[in-house]
């Protein structure tokens, strides 16, 4: 991805917890978890309004959330397949998921689920991470 802005900038904006600063808070965006607009901080228990979480405003090259996740899982698909791929065929292949000789098409539904799966354990690590900072005082990296 580049750092380069296109002529088509889409704006956006993040929700932080004013208290603790994470970005891991409910109901900030489509996915409303808490009723009535009230919000929750997944990471120090702070609730409140929408109205009381710190925003920030940003522009990016990409049209639409589900394009920016679709970008990332892209992104981290072809890591795997150059970077990784051939360990992990080896591996499939030791271990009689794959046979010889390996088939292309199922080497790539493995490699796609291991992308799918490594993203969302990334996802939720982070949360831990958040919570954990919370917990231990720390500010925000």
């Amino acid at each position: 991805m580049s750092d380069i802005h296109g002529p088509k900038e889409t704006k956006a904006v993040v929700h932080f917890c004013p208290q603790c600063g994470s970005a891991s808070v409910s109901g900030s965006t489509k996915e409303v978890i808490v009723p009535e607009g009230m919000v929750r901080c997944a990471a120090c228990g702070w609730a409140g309004t929408r109205g009381m979480l710190a925003s920030l405003e940003f522009g990016h090259e990409f049209a639409s959330e589900e394009d920016i996740a679709k970008t990332l899982m892209r992104d981290l698909r072809g890591l795997i397949a150059s970077d990784a791929g051939s360990v992990f065929a080896k591996f499939l292949l030791k271990w009689g998921f794959l046979v010889q000789p390996a088939d292309s098409k199922l080497l790539a539904r493995y490699l796609a689920a291991i992308a799918r799966e490594t993203l969302g354990a990334i996802i939720k690590e982070r949360a831990k991470i958040d919570k954990e900072r919370v917990e231990h005082g720390r500010t925000r990296n």
